[in-house]
């Protein structure tokens, strides 16, 4: 088996995360190895947005420049791998070591855990493929502002999006559409706990009915629900949907770890202010850390946990 140096930290994942810690460890001369498996959770986001300077840009784009500043501008101290790491463990000596997807192995004195979620859509026809197809959003901040003055908005009520989330969501969609509907996919209980939280918006309305499917949008065309309506079915136009699936971490690879997870079990639990695990020196940054998974607090979060591994060293 190939062995590398000892390196001050080894990153793995490089989305806007592992970019922003890798980036504060050069300006301190730090040196790094940044993994990158090139599985990216918004791969199919076409534009970035809530974000100073690169608003309504593509997310590619933003991992390009960030890129090229570590590897080919002013720095030298990160060295860049296209490989998806297998294993990651500490040794008896207190160094991480990682076995990338080629059975290299790499030493690190410390370790970024940025290898974000993957999302758990929830049991429904066609929602994958509506989801795919960029007509349901997860973040109202991040999409939602682009279909401004579309007639209505329906929001999907099932699984991680139960009260009060889904209120939540519908409120959020109402600067967008004349209407919101909130669907339910036959749960009774959900609706009746959802009345009281929306009563006073006119333009929130909850429908209870069983999904049957939801159709994308394809070639210009609105995506749609399909309801159960006893006899018959249902078919109805939205501009957009809004759900925010469940997620888990994507942390296989670093199970010898036994890092510790929030009480929701929906992240890596980590500490205030550098964003450390339960295992010192190995620090959580990105989706997989929080559930404000947005591109701001990624960066955010990696130069935090750049400030703690070099406090560290």
């Amino acid at each position: 088996m190939l062995v590398t140096m000892v390196v001050d930290a080894l990153i793995v994942g490089a989305g806007p995360a592992g970019l922003s810690a890798a980036l504060g460890l050069s300006r301190q001369r730090r040196t790094a190895v940044l993994f990158d498996s090139k599985v990216y959770r918004n791969a199919i986001t076409p534009h970035m947005h809530n974000f100073p300077t690169w608003d309504h840009q593509a997310p590619s784009d933003f991992r390009a420049k960030a890129l090229d500043e570590l590897i080919r501008g002013r720095y030298s101290t990160t060295e860049y791998v296209q490989q998806r790491v297998e294993s990651v463990e500490q040794n008896e000596s207190g160094l991480f070591v990682a076995i990338d997807s080629t059975g290299k192995e790499w030493h690190g004195r410390k370790l970024l855990i940025a290898s974000g979620v993957t999302d758990i859509m929830p049991d429904i026809p066609g929602f994958k493929e509506t989801w795919l197809n960029m007509n349901i959003y997860h973040c109202l901040f991040c999409h939602g502002f682009e279909d401004s003055g579309t007639d209505s908005a329906g929001v999907i009520a099932v699984d991680n999006m139960v009260p009060p989330m889904a209120a939540h969501f519908a409120k959020m969609s109402r600067p967008f559409a004349r209407k919101v509907i909130l669907y339910t996919n036959g749960s009774k209980e959900v609706a009746e706990a959802l009345a009281p939280m929306v009563q006073e918006y006119s333009d929130i309305t909850i429908d209870s009915r069983t999904i049957k499917r939801l159709v994308p949008g394809l070639n210009g065309a609105h995506p749609a629900i399909e309801l159960d309506t006893g006899s018959t079915c249902e078919l109805i136009e939205h501009g957009f949907f809004a759900h925010q699936p469940r997620a888990t971490v994507n942390i296989d690879y670093a199970r010898k770890l036994n890092l510790k997870l929030s009480e929701t079990g929906t992240a890596v639990a980590t500490s205030v202010p550098f964003h450390e695990t339960n295992v010192r020196g190995c620090f959580a940054a990105g989706d997989i850390s929080t559930m404000f998974r947005a591109v701001a607090g990624a960066v955010s979060a990696g130069a935090a946990c750049s400030g703690g591994i070099v406090s560290q060293l």
